[in-house]
């Protein structure tokens, strides 16, 4: 049990992070039921315009990383996936992927999703540097997962100490 008041979460896109924001609005609700009342209203995942919400969570309702909360006396946690199954389950779930994009992350991905352009393969997909590295790129630059940032040796040497607290 997480004896901390507030909880870092880093919400690695299809890793199981929504399923996880479950438990920890309950473990807030449980610990404190009126200074976490958000986290016992609307039970549920973390989800900003369902007013789920839970203050006493960081990071509960996006895949923003707030890198710098790894090093602040709070518990910091993510779940991580096997690369293969992570990028597949994103490319084949709504949002994550150039077919069906939330993020905004290309201007003509819009195009895709309304039918004027044609849909992308995943090996397509597969070449589009938005969706590499998302992890480090989350860890090393504390980047949105689906920002276009080339991965250079000083953010695999942030991304390094981020691991060496964690682990």
């Amino acid at each position: 049990v997480i004896s901390r008041q507030y909880i870092h979460f880093i919400h690695i896109p299809k890793c199981g992070g929504t399923t996880m924001t479950i438990i920890l609005r309950q473990m807030q609700c449980v610990r404190d039921p009126l200074k976490n009342a958000d986290c016992c209203t609307n039970p549920g995942f973390c989800d900003w315009h369902a007013f789920r919400r839970c203050e006493a969570i960081k990071g509960c309702t996006n895949h923003m990383p707030n890198r710098p909360a790894i090093f602040k006396p709070m518990a910091s946690i993510t779940l991580m996936r096997d690369p293969l199954a992570r990028i597949l389950s994103a490319f084949f779930y709504r949002g994550h992927s150039p077919n069906l994009d939330f993020f905004q992350v290309r201007p003509y991905f819009k195009d895709i999703a309304d039918g004027k352009l044609p849909k992308v393969t995943f090996e397509e997909y597969m070449d589009m540097h938005e969706y590499h590295n998302i992890i480090t790129r989350m860890l090393g630059a504390d980047s949105f997962p689906y920002r276009n940032i080339t991965v250079t040796d000083e953010v695999i040497n942030h991304l390094l100490t981020t691991n060496t607290v964690w682990f």
